[in-house]
């Protein structure tokens, strides 16, 4: 993601962790497939594990790690953000 937008992974995360206003901020991923040691919901209430809904979707997990074929590759996630 930081890459598509010309940011830097730190500070995209934590607008992601804070936003009440970016969707589906759950699907963001680190680059290595697994979901941030510090990711916290803006629901403060909410306690069920961001893996366990990508699961619910569709989304496999191997250890831990988001299967290859359920990540987006840069080219993807370009059209993803440009549309």
């Amino acid at each position: 993601m930081a890459t598509v937008i010309g940011g830097h992974a730190v500070p995209g995360g934590t607008h992601l962790a804070t936003c009440v206003q970016c969707p589906n901020a759950w699907r963001v991923l680190n680059s290595a497939g697994r979901v941030s040691p510090g990711f916290r919901w803006t629901n403060p209430t909410r306690m069920d594990s961001p893996a366990h809904v990508l699961a619910t979707e569709g989304i496999r997990f191997d250890g831990g790690v988001a299967t290859q074929e359920a990540r987006l590759t840069l080219d993807e996630l370009r059209g993803v953000v440009g549309d």
